[in-house]
């Protein structure tokens, strides 16, 4: 005998074991996400990404005390592999620092070469990429062409959830 009761409680039961099926399987993938984050040491993915910088001059400074988003260390990795491949392609440069400190209200990161190939008034897409994750976290980016090519990029805090 048919009663749209009876359809209803069918559908109902497969579909809440459905649902509460899934439970297990988002835990275990945030979880997973969780474990990628802890175990995805920025400092050392940073020194990676300086390896092709093997014959210039390197001083590398970090100072980053909070735990941050996966999605902000890798927006940092990109940044700094954006600005090794420019280096690379672009500059006659000896010297290379890079400084990523962390201050009260700020993440700050310094690039700073002694080329002089990079002085063109033109952006390319890898800085307007730079601007554009520098935006995301309410920043400035500034770009110094004295002496050599210095980039100052500025990481607000409150736009981050740390």
């Amino acid at each position: 005998k048919w009663s749209e009761e009876g359809v209803e409680k069918s559908v109902t039961s497969p579909m809440s074991l459905i649902i509460t099926g899934f439970a297990p399987v988002t835990d275990i993938r945030q979880t997973l996400h969780q474990l990628y984050n802890e175990s995805f040491d920025l400092h050392q993915r940073l020194e990676e990404s300086l390896e092709p910088l093997g014959n210039w001059e390197l001083t590398f400074h970090y100072s980053v005390e909070s735990s941050l988003p996966l999605s902000v260390k890798l927006d940092l990795l990109t940044i700094v592999k954006e600005l090794v491949t420019n280096c690379c392609k672009h500059s006659n440069s000896s010297q290379v620092r890079l400084v990523l400190v962390e201050q009260p209200s700020f993440f700050s990161l310094i690039y700073k070469d002694n080329g002089s190939l990079l002085s063109q008034s033109q952006k390319g897409i890898g800085l307007y990429s730079i601007e554009e994750i520098v935006q995301k976290y309410k920043g400035s980016m500034t770009i110094d062409q004295t002496d050599g090519y210095h980039l100052h990029l500025i990481f607000r805090k409150e736009a981050i959830e740390l």
